[in-house]
């Protein structure tokens, strides 16, 4: 069991996403980033720096309907430059709610306009 002891939590805002489809159209995954709220004591085991924010990206797996999650850092002013965050289970436990994600995602792959 875990014992939660920080006061991060996730929110289920979408920050970025993305979907890949093959050459027929059909849904291969989708990847979510949910933004994670750090509270003062959280800082120093995120180490984020003054450009990154946290976020879960979370990726759901058409095929195996399957979803995994890690822990992130996202540039501030480019999206594109994303970074596993070091020493996943200490910021994992931090997150109060970080097990959500796997339900939100679940509902929002459902929303993607763009998919097929």
């Amino acid at each position: 069991m875990r014992q939660v002891v920080g006061g991060a939590y996730a929110q289920q805002v979408i920050k970025k996403q993305y979907g890949v489809v093959d050459n027929f159209g059909n849904n291969i995954y989708y990847t979510a980033y949910y933004q994670v709220e750090l509270e003062a004591g959280d800082s120093a085991y995120f180490n984020l720096g003054s450009d990154y924010y946290a976020a879960i990206a979370a990726t759901y797996n058409f095929k195996t309907n399957k979803v995994t999650s890690e822990v992130v850092k996202i540039n501030k002013y480019n999206s594109s430059n994303v970074k596993t965050l070091d020493f996943q289970n200490n910021v994992i436990d931090r997150i109060k709610n970080y097990n959500a994600v796997g339900s939100w995602i679940r509902q929002d792959k459902i929303n993607i306009k763009y998919f097929k």
